[in-house]
C-alpha cells in the first residue's frame, strides 16, 4: 500500500476528528406515546411544526418490540431556552429510569449530544420548562460515525450562512444603510478514501433515510460541541469508485438559520 494510504487510514487513531450522524431513532422502532399537543410533530422529521408542550414537563415515550441500542440525543427548531426549557433522555434498566442525556439549550439552534451507547425496550424524551413552549425536530438512538473526517474545505455551520444582502446608496454613491435577509445555511460534506464494505454496511442506510428526511450532524464533538445542525440533503447522494480499493462521496445540503 503507498505511503498516503497507511497514512489516511491510521487518522482513525483519533476517531473524536470524525463527524456523527444522527438519523436513526428509537422513535421509528416501535410504538409511540406522549403527552402535550401535537407531540407526534417532533417525530416527523419536519420544521414547519412543533411539539407543544405544556408547562411544568411533557414526555414522549418509546415502547419496543426488542432493545435497541442509543448513544445520542439531538433534537432542534425550539424556543426552549427562552422558556427555562431542559431535555431529558433516559432508558428503562429493568427496576428504574436512568438518565442519559440532560441538556438545558441556551440558543435556539441545534443540539446533538453524546452518551454511554446503552440498550433497553423502553425509551423516554421529557421535556421540562417554566412556560409552554415548543420542539420542532428531535431523534435519539444510534449515531452513525463517519469513517474520515471533513477538515479541508469544510465551513463549520457558524461560518456558512447564506444570506441575501441589498445595499442602499445614494445618488452620490453614500452608503443609506442594507438589508440582510436571512436565507439559511449550507454546504457540501466531502467524504473521501471510504472502504467499500463501510459504505455498503454501514453508510448506505443514511443515504437511504436522507432521500426523504432530515438528518443531525454533529462535524467536531470534542473540539466544538456546540456546532450542531439539523440539515436536508439538496441533491442525490452519489457514491463513486474514486480509488483503487476506496470511495468518496459529496453531499450537498442546507440546515436552518443558525
Amino acid at each position: 500500500m503507498p505511503r498516503w494510504g497507511r497514512v489516511l487510514v491510521g487518522a482513525a487513531v483519533e476517531p473524536w476528528r470524525h463527524p456523527l450522524l444522527g438519523f436513526d431513532t428509537v422513535f421509528s422502532k416501535g410504538a409511540n406515546s406522549g403527552t402535550g399537543t401535537n407531540w407526534l410533530n417532533a417525530l416527523d422529521w419536519l420544521t414547519y411544526d412543533a411539539w407543544s408542550v405544556a408547562a411544568a414537563s411533557s414526555y414522549i415515550l418509546a415502547t419496543l418490540p426488542t432493545a435497541a441500542k442509543a448513544d445520542y440525543l439531538a433534537f432542534s427548531q425550539h424556543d426552549l431556552h427562552l422558556h427555562g426549557g431542559t431535555v431529558i433522555a433516559e432508558h428503562w434498566d429493568g427496576a428504574a429510569w436512568v438518565v442519559d442525556a440532560r441538556v438545558v439549550p441556551g440558543h435556539s439552534g441545534a443540539y446533538m449530544v453524546t452518551f454511554p451507547e446503552q440498550w433497553s425496550n423502553l425509551w423516554r424524551l421529557t421535556v421540562t420548562c417554566a412556560a409552554a413552549c415548543s420542539l420542532g425536530v428531535l431523534a435519539l438512538g444510534e449515531s452513525l460515525e463517519l469513517e474520515r473526517g471533513c477538515f479541508v474545505g469544510f465551513a463549520p455551520f457558524p461560518f456558512a450562512r447564506r444570506d441575501r444582502v441589498m445595499n442602499l446608496e445614494s445618488d452620490g454613491g453614500a452608503f443609506l444603510g442594507r438589508s440582510v435577509i436571512r436565507e439559511g445555511s449550507g454546504g457540501t460534506l466531502a467524504l473521501d478514501w471510504l472502504t467499500p464494505g463501510w459504505v455498503r454496511d454501514s453508510f448506505r442506510p443514511f443515504v437511504e433515510h436522507a432521500r426523504e428526511k432530515g438528518w443531525f450532524i454533529l462535524w467536531n464533538r470534542r473540539r466544538n460541541p456546540d456546532e450542531a445542525a439539523y440539515a436536508w440533503t439538496t441533491a442525490g447522494i452519489q457514491i463513486k469508485n474514486s480509488h483503487p480499493r476506496y470511495m468518496s462521496t459529496s453531499i450537498p445540503f442546507e440546515t436552518s438559520a443558525p
